[in-house]
């Protein structure tokens, strides 16, 4: 998914995600065409690890 939809799938705003974003870069994602993608069943596995 792309950047701007990560806050509806973790169901917080759009400020917060970035917020997360910035201060955890070991969030999942990949880059294609200088566009950053986060792969929906790694993110929601690296949530659960980051909530313990």
């Amino acid at each position: 998914m792309k950047q701007g939809d990560v806050h509806h799938f973790i169901g917080i705003s759009k400020d917060d995600a970035k917020k997360l974003i910035e201060e955890h870069p070991s969030i999942p994602h990949i880059i294609i065409n200088d566009k950053v993608y986060y792969p929906k069943a790694k993110l929601r596995d690296w949530l659960l690890k980051l909530g313990e």
